[in-house]
């Protein structure tokens, strides 16, 4: 289906994403500054425990430090939902 491009992003589902050279921002684009600066060549692994499922496209503190989330797993049975949640992280200088 199409759709209006209206910023220099569009997220198109979880992890996938078109950059424009275009927007509708009053600012024009040249203040384009990234949110965070990651640290990439280091991979962070952690489990957790939750009842549900956190958004993966939030801010996550672990022990005193700012994280982002690439993804995170969670094993379903006939039972439901397991309480353990297994997140891969990177962190945020």
């Amino acid at each position: 289906m199409p759709c209006p491009i209206i910023d220099y992003i569009t997220v198109v589902g979880e992890r996938t994403y078109h950059i424009k050279d275009m927007s509708l921002r009053l600012t024009n684009g040249y203040n384009k500054q990234q949110f965070y600066t990651l640290e990439e060549n280091v991979k962070y692994t952690f489990s957790f425990l939750a009842d549900d499922i956190p958004n993966p496209r939030a801010l996550f503190y672990i022990k005193g430090q700012r994280f982002l989330c690439e993804k995170i797993t969670a094993t379903f049975t006939e039972n439901g939902m397991s309480q353990l949640l297994k997140g891969v992280f990177y962190k945020v200088r």
